[in-house]
């Protein structure tokens, strides 16, 4: 951090790209990392400048359980590594990915309540219980919506437990 502005500097320290970002993410093994220059995001690979332009108004990480969310237009919709659009943005919010591939979404079709649901990495919708292997279920997901403080909580029970119980908030995280 230099100036107000964010740079990269290698595992021996050395700068590789000079503090020219507002805000930087880190590097990861699944894609370049999401940098906002000038009230917009794009994503770097390292040397300091861009390889996915900075047009998104919002956009997540590549987390490596699926592509990235990014704001086009007042929608969200997903992005490759390679900053092409994979899955259309024709939703109102979005989360990110999670490990078992699927990313909540909602929908706001004019009508009250707003729609959620959960998309798998080719953007098509999938049901609140996943089939696994012969049958199973590998997850079963509940939406708890409180519409007065606009919020809404995504509890995730997994298969293997009847125990453990992760609690994801509306972006999946």
């Amino acid at each position: 951090l230099s100036g107000g502005k964010w740079g990269y500097v290698d595992t021996q320290g050395r700068m590789v790209a000079k503090p020219a970002f507002d805000e930087a993410g880190g590097f990861s093994p699944y894609g370049p990392a999401r940098v906002k220059i000038n009230n917009a995001y794009g994503y770097t690979a390292g040397g300091g400048e861009p390889v996915i332009k900075p047009t998104f108004v919002d956009a997540g990480e590549f987390t490596g359980h699926g592509p990235a969310r990014v704001k086009v237009d007042g929608k969200y919709g997903y992005i490759d590594a390679k900053g092409d659009l994979v899955i259309k943005p024709v939703y109102t919010d979005v989360g990110d990915f999670s490990a078992c591939g699927l990313a909540p979404v909602r929908v706001d079709n004019g009508s009250s309540p707003a729609l959620y649901g959960y998309i798998d990495t080719k953007g098509e919708m999938a049901s609140q219980v996943v089939s696994g292997k012969g049958g199973d279920a590998d997850a079963i997901f509940l939406i708890a919506e409180d519409a007065s403080r606009d919020q809404a909580q995504i509890v995730l029970i997994p298969r293997n437990t009847m125990t453990e119980i992760e609690v994801f908030d509306y972006f999946g995280e």
